[in-house]
């Protein structure tokens, strides 16, 4: 996919996939929208970036797996055709922040992937896939690694689908007031940096309760 030349504003356009890469790795949960019986199929997974030779050509894969009761496993044999939104650190932005009169404003990272997807019907490449997602992910600092010894990882393995999309375009949108000037920008950047640090409890309690 292509953005509108128009749409976003072109400052706020990249196809740098350093970039692409970087959001992903540090927001791994992607939303992946299929089409299924014309209505559209959505699900929330963690993705991981590789980066494969196929004889003389590069293919960039995105590598993640579903419950087996996820209905878009379905949706994938239906359709190959996939789209995938990484989420980076979004928020409101008052004009309060900057020493000029602005408007109000969100602003937001995101990154979209369109690809083709196919399952993996080799159970130990899935569990190859399934240990790298977990070193992926660790914090560096835990004593937690997922290995194939572990108890009943034969059982949990077979209870997921695997699956790879093959990415044919990517794009981001970094939207953190370019078209304000440097000054108001780095203004803007450190502003949704603080409030992406903020206290999440009382949140996380209500959605609790």
């Amino acid at each position: 996919m292509k953005f509108e030349i128009k749409y976003p504003l072109p400052p706020f356009q990249s196809d740098d996939f350093l970039k692409i890469k970087s959001t992903i790795e540090h927001f791994p949960l992607a939303t992946i929208i299929t089409q299924q019986d014309l209505i559209p199929c959505v699900s929330q997974v963690p993705l991981f970036l590789v980066e494969e030779q196929i004889k003389t050509k590069s293919v960039t894969k995105l590598v993640g797996h579903f419950d087996n009761n996820n209905r878009h496993i379905a949706a994938f044999v239906e359709n190959a055709n996939v789209y995938c939104l990484f989420h980076g650190p979004n928020h409101y932005m008052s004009p309060s922040i900057y020493p000029i009169e602005q408007f109000p404003g969100w602003n937001f990272v995101t990154v979209h992937i369109e690809g083709k997807v196919k399952l993996i019907s080799d159970l130990e490449r899935l569990r190859e896939h399934l240990i790298l997602l977990g070193e992926r992910n660790e914090p560096v600092d835990s004593t937690y690694r997922l290995k194939k010894t572990q108890s009943n990882f034969d059982k949990f393995s077979k209870q997921v689908t695997g699956f790879e999309i093959e990415i044919l375009t990517a794009n981001a949108v970094i939207k953190l007031a370019q078209d304000k000037g440097s000054e108001l920008v780095q203004m803007a950047k450190r502003h949704l940096a603080s409030l992406s640090q903020r206290d999440q409890t009382p949140y996380l309690d209500e959605m609790l309760s």
